[in-house]
């Protein structure tokens, strides 16, 4: 393994030691290595998800992501109203992405040549990012995302400023005007 494996692979343990019982496996760490050696994108999105993991820890505390896979998931979504088939729901959450990698809350490392988005420029182009304050991996609403729980806390909040509660239970976010009419 050369140097820039080695660092990748002490990332992700890193990673993976801050966080509970994984489900998604991903790509094993000699093909991670071997792909780091040739592809800086790899490179950026671990280093990406490292320092957002530090960010994820700040804002919602250690134990959220102590929490194994499935539960993390659900808890994210606890809000939202998911109309995929549940067979179609990403069991991991995303909190990095580059090019067409994806690297989980729980360390795993994905291949996605999966959705329109990833097809036209992958995950995080440069082009747009320099166009944004920073780059946010999500999907739609079969992948869980903190940036979901973040939303529907603050809705919940505005939508009940002047009220005992929130008058909504759940919300929906939909990804197309497809979506809008079959939901």
């Amino acid at each position: 393994m050369d140097g820039v494996g080695e660092v990748v692979m002490s990332q992700l343990s890193a990673l993976r030691n801050a966080s509970g019982a994984a489900e998604t496996v991903g790509l094993s760490d000699l093909v991670i290595a071997d792909f780091a050696a040739r592809d800086p994108t790899l490179v950026s999105a671990i280093e990406e998800a490292t320092a957002y993991q530090k960010e994820i820890v700040a804002e919602f505390g250690p134990e959220v992501l102590m929490q194994d896979e499935a539960t993390l998931v659900k808890s994210l979504q606890a809000d939202l109203i998911n109309f995929y088939a549940l067979e179609t729901v990403n069991p991991y959450v995303a909190i990095s992405g580059r090019g067409p990698w994806v690297i989980t809350s729980h360390g795993a490392v994905l291949h996605d040549n999966g959705g329109y988005g990833m097809l036209a420029a992958g995950h995080g182009p440069e082009t747009v990012i320099s166009a944004m304050s920073k780059n946010w991996v999500m999907a739609n609403v079969m992948t869980a995302s903190f940036s979901q729980q973040r939303l529907t806390q603050r809705l919940k909040k505005e939508f009940g400023h002047s009220r005992a509660a929130c008058p909504f239970e759940k919300f929906i976010f939909m990804n197309s005007g497809s979506e809008a009419v079959t939901v």
